[in-house]
């Protein structure tokens, strides 16, 4: 007990700060609610330290994006949860073989992309 009380000390005092007013948002959470919470805290207790490092990388990454960048993705992930399970499948196979390419073959093939959207713009419904 005393040694969690050395660690809480050593923390600055607006991560302190945070963790109360988590503790006060989780006491006023409904019981079904605060087990939830418990379960999904296991859960990330038990990935492995690499998966957590990466989910959090990807969290800072998602955080630093301007606004503007994050409703353009949050729309795009709209649209895709949108489409038919075929369709979502044939997406991320399709991800999946670009994500496979040397990343001279991603390029080339971006500015390829952006040549002909430079020549013809697609429409609304099609982007």
């Amino acid at each position: 007990m005393l040694q969690n009380y050395g660690l809480w000390k050593s923390l600055p005092p607006e991560e302190r700060a945070a963790i109360r007013q988590n503790i006060r948002r989780f006491r006023q959470l409904s019981p079904e609610e605060r087990q939830e919470v418990r379960e999904h805290f296991r859960r990330w207790r038990e990935l492995p330290e690499a998966r957590r490092r990466e989910i959090l990388e990807s969290h800072q990454r998602w955080q630093s994006l301007p606004p503007e960048q994050r409703q353009i993705l949050e729309e795009r992930y709209r649209r895709f949860l949108a489409l038919s399970p075929e369709e979502r499948e044939r997406i991320l196979q399709n991800y999946e073989r670009w994500r496979q390419l040397p990343p001279e073959e991603r390029q080339r093939l971006r500015e390829q992309r952006r040549e002909r959207q430079g020549q013809r713009p697609l429409p609304p419904h099609a982007r």
